[in-house]
């Protein structure tokens, strides 16, 4: 074979970056770190937040004792998106090295990789207005209203918005995984539910407008195989090049 000529998907490294294989290493250890934090600081601070239902008095008390660790999650919650967006790098090359993404011109790892840069995008915006309210002299001097508009779009931003981002993110990945042999089916299926139950979650906004009630517990199962999805592709694309350099 000539070096003009295609390869198949059989031919192409597994990893689909060949000659990069520190930079796939440093996209799996990325996303394993990115799941820890991730956790880690929702189990800590997002999971305490306050929600649509709360009083502007309970709002403005949760800042007020909260605004130290909540001006913490705001510095840390960027790098966070960045280790992701490390490790969707990394996902893109094994979705661009299949012949299924070639025969879409690269149309399906570009999805994916857009609805990672989109959901970045507007985690900054969340995280924004977080970082305003932790600040004491706001949260002591802002209106009743404007604090409950400021809870609500900042609710709808992470439950509702990025959740079709998320959903751009795994059903492309989700796609290939498929229809080609670069990663295992049964990550294909994590994506996918992913990718269903993230935006079928959002929408309590049309339903019972409650962000934790029933509807929006389905986000819970979209956010977990998420996580899941992050964390067993990025010990796949460790073990792979371990593999392949042996």
């Amino acid at each position: 074979m000539t070096d003009a000529e295609p390869r198949t998907e059989s031919e192409t490294p597994r990893s689909g970056v060949g000659g990069r294989p520190t930079w796939l290493r440093f996209a799996g250890i990325a996303g394993i770190i990115h799941v820890v934090l991730f956790v880690g600081l929702g189990a800590a601070i997002a999971s305490q937040a306050p929600l649509l239902d709360d009083s502007p008095a309970e709002i403005r008390e949760w800042f007020a004792d909260n605004g130290t660790a909540v001006s913490l999650f705001t510095w840390l919650g960027p790098a966070v998106g960045i280790l992701l967006l490390i490790y969707a790098v990394g996902l893109r090359h094994l979705l661009a090295s299949t012949d299924v993404d070639r025969a879409a011109d690269g149309l399906w790892s570009r999805l994916s990789w857009t609805g990672v840069v989109v959901q970045f995008a507007a985690s900054l915006v969340g995280l924004g207005i977080w970082g305003v309210l932790a600040q004491e002299s706001v949260i002591e001097e802002i209106a009743d209203g404007t604090l409950l508009a400021f809870s609500a779009f900042d609710s709808i931003v992470f439950f509702v918005c990025m959740a079709w981002a998320s959903t751009l993110f795994l059903g492309a990945a989700a796609v290939v995984i498929f229809r080609s042999t670069v990663l295992p089916t049964w990550t294909g299926v994590l994506a996918a539910v992913a990718a269903l139950a993230t935006p079928v979650g959002g929408l309590w906004i049309v339903t019972d407008g409650d962000p934790a009630g029933p509807i929006a517990g389905i986000s819970f199962v979209g956010g977990l195989a998420t996580m899941v999805f992050v964390l067993a592709t990025s010990v796949i694309m460790l073990r792979q090049r371990a593999t392949s350099t042996t």
